[in-house]
């Protein structure tokens, strides 16, 4: 079975990362002769290329991540490396529900060590430190076999990209 990160996502950042992320990824500008929506679609673009999800899982359209500016008719200027940043977001994301959903050992073992990389992304990096203590807390306790904080984070994260509608299927528990 494929696990995309699909359908309409409206509101496309992780609530935590709203809360923990110190400046703004987009700015609404004047004209639509400002806006660099193409060139970083192209920056989610490439970012997928070097980023790898885990098995069975897929990227979403740019259209899709994009569709909040894309469909909006006001003019939008997004911050330089919001693409790659989007990517980053979805890679963790697609890498806590793997090693919440997993069964398999190994595979659990490999999310949870594949989940490390995650501090070595810009979007960490980028981030205030309640961020970042939040990030390291729920895999440390995941890493010791306590994977509620983790589930409760990918189902945030989930219900935000892929089932922003409450009459949408939800994520599996």
């Amino acid at each position: 079975m494929v696990r995309a990160f699909g359908k309409s996502w409206g509101i496309v950042l992780l609530a935590v990362a709203l809360a923990g992320c110190s400046t703004a990824y987009w700015e609404i500008g004047n004209d639509r002769s400002g806006d660099n929506i193409a060139e970083e679609i192209e920056n989610y673009s490439n970012a997928t290329k070097e980023l790898t999800l885990p098995p069975d899982a897929s990227w979403p359209s740019s259209g899709t991540v994009f569709d909040f500016v894309l469909n909006d008719p006001e003019p939008h200027h997004l911050q330089e490396g919001y693409g790659s940043m989007r990517a980053q977001e979805l890679w963790h994301c697609a890498w806590q529900f793997e090693a919440v959903e997993t069964k398999d050992k190994s595979r659990k073992s490999k999310a949870l060590e594949t989940l490390e990389l995650f501090k070595d992304m810009k979007v960490y990096k980028d981030s205030d430190s309640s961020f970042t203590n939040h990030v390291d807390d729920i895999l440390a306790k995941a890493k010791l076999g306590d994977f509620s904080p983790m589930a409760e984070n990918t189902a945030n994260c989930m219900r935000t990209w892929i089932y922003p509608n409450p009459t949408e299927t939800k994520p599996p528990k």
